[in-house]
């Protein structure tokens, strides 16, 4: 089942509101979670949460400053910014990245041919990676 119909079958948002975001998406673009928190349908503490749940992902919360530089370096901003994604760890050949979709494969793909590493996807809100 597809994110919004997710949303709507659990109650989160109506039938109208999806209807209202798919069009907002057609028209601007961009990801449906990003569009449904922006339109104000669903919170971004609930959308996370729910997904988290629902995948059984594991969700993370940091901070930029607890990140170290080595780490940092390892994703250019334009790739950051791209993909939605941060590094936040590296620990023997694994690299875990915060993203703000973890179950988008072709990322992780590009992630692990960028740093010759394996990635280990977790969740975190968007806007913790934005900043």
């Amino acid at each position: 089942m597809r994110l919004g119909d997710l949303l709507v079958a659990n109650g989160f948002m109506s039938k109208e509101q999806l209807e209202s975001a798919l069009n907002y998406q057609k028209t601007i673009g961009g990801r449906l979670g990003a569009i449904i928190i922006k339109l104000g349908f669903v919170s971004e503490d609930k959308l996370i949460n729910f997904l988290a749940e629902r995948e059984n992902l594991r969700l993370v919360s940091f901070s930029p400053k607890d990140i170290s530089e080595e780490i940092v370096r390892l994703f250019p901003q334009e790739l950051i910014e791209r993909l939605e994604a941060v590094p936040i760890e590296k620990e023997l050949g694994t690299l875990t990245v915060a993203m703000g979709d973890p179950t988008d494969f072709n990322e992780i793909d590009e992630l692990r041919l960028h740093t010759n590493l394996k990635v280990e996807p977790v969740l975190a809100a968007p806007s913790q990676i934005r900043a």
